[in-house]
């Protein structure tokens, strides 16, 4: 991921359990506003073997990340190897990629209190725990979260094995 000067979001690399934010599918244009064409089984990159282009199904190109980041300028955001996290200037966190272990920290409601834990968010998803505490960093780690509010105070989510999360 890389983060501009006016808050946006930008990623490429692997895309396998939507840790970009984006389809790999979707245009990908370069932040310096020159597009480099269609990502995905359409596009291709220089190089490869014996000279002959490659298809870019690993979303390689640089694209920016928006949905629900759209019009939110990003301060912080952090990656674990599957999974991206963002805080906008309000304080208000972002997750997206592999939801495995719930590293996340999101649900999808189904009933009325019935919980069911989601396996993967292929767009930026607004962590809705979070929404009371203004998040000032988030941390990711290997299938867990960490998230610092303004006043101090410290949230977690995902695996919790070896005192990870920092539970007894």
């Amino acid at each position: 991921l890389l983060l501009t000067d006016r808050g946006e979001v930008w990623s490429w690399g692997a895309a396998s359990d939507g840790q970009l934010g984006r389809s790999y599918l979707e245009p990908a244009h370069r932040p310096d506003g020159a597009g480099t064409g269609s990502s995905g089984s359409g596009g291709s990159v220089g190089g490869g073997v014996g000279g002959r282009k490659q298809k870019d199904r690993w979303g390689v190109k640089p694209g920016q990340v928006s949905g629900k980041l759209k019009d939110r300028p990003i301060v912080q955001m952090a990656c674990g190897p599957l999974c991206s996290y963002a805080v906008d200037k309000t304080g208000r966190a972002f997750s997206w990629g592999s939801c495995a272990e719930g590293m996340l920290g999101l649900a999808e409601s189904q009933g009325q209190r019935k919980r069911v834990q989601i396996s993967k968010a292929e767009r930026p998803e607004l962590i809705e725990s979070l929404i009371v505490h203004k998040i000032v960093k988030v941390d990711a780690g290997h299938q867990h979260m960490l998230a610092l509010d303004a006043g101090g105070h410290v949230y977690a989510c995902g695996f919790g094995g070896y005192g990870r999360l920092g539970l007894k």
